[in-house]
């Protein structure tokens, strides 16, 4: 039992500390493969990357957020009490001298099953009305959220239909 959702899943974890200061791309699958995996689960990574890109791709993963190994304790505490309250909201706590902001990939990196949910969300649809129309669960469509968000850099459900608008993934 090595992988994060193995030791995740046997402790019915909600939340998951991730140091991924050694990390390499099969840390990244299994980090992918546990939040696919566990849609209730929320992971925030731990590191000490400098390197926006770096970072960028291990919030891809569908991660709720980052912190720098630097990061104070009460910060800390907040994050992870804000974390498991919030379901589409992410956290990036980076040293001062990290002024880059990360910027969200392009609109053709969301995938068909994204721009339909998305599309249906612009509709004023709920999560439980998509869910029920796609035939898929609330919680994979509040997956799929959480990666339009990631995607595109969004904030909140209006801001991720104003950003696919903008970014052309979907019509008004």
């Amino acid at each position: 039992m090595d992988s994060i959702y193995d030791l995740a899943k046997l402790v019915d974890a909600d939340l998951v500390l991730v140091d991924v200061s050694s990390s390499d791309a099969s840390h990244l699958a299994q980090l992918r493969s546990a939040i696919h995996r566990m849609a209730h689960l929320r992971v925030l990574l731990l590191g000490s990357a400098d390197n926006l890109n770096t970072i960028g791709s291990w919030l891809n993963t569908g991660a709720s957020g980052y912190l720098h190994k630097d990061v104070a304790l009460d910060i800390l505490i907040e994050v992870i009490r804000t974390t498991r309250q919030r379901t589409t909201s992410r956290s990036i706590h980076l040293p001062i001298r990290s002024t880059v902001a990360i910027k969200p990939q392009a609109s053709h990196a969301l995938s068909k099953r994204e721009t339909e949910i998305i599309s249906l969300v612009a509709n004023a649809r709920s999560n439980r009305q998509i869910a029920r129309e796609l035939n898929i669960t609330e919680g994979t469509v509040k997956r799929h959220m959480r990666n339009i968000f990631v995607k595109i850099g969004a904030t909140s459900r209006v801001d991720s239909i104003n950003k696919a608008i903008e970014l052309g993934a979907i019509s008004r």
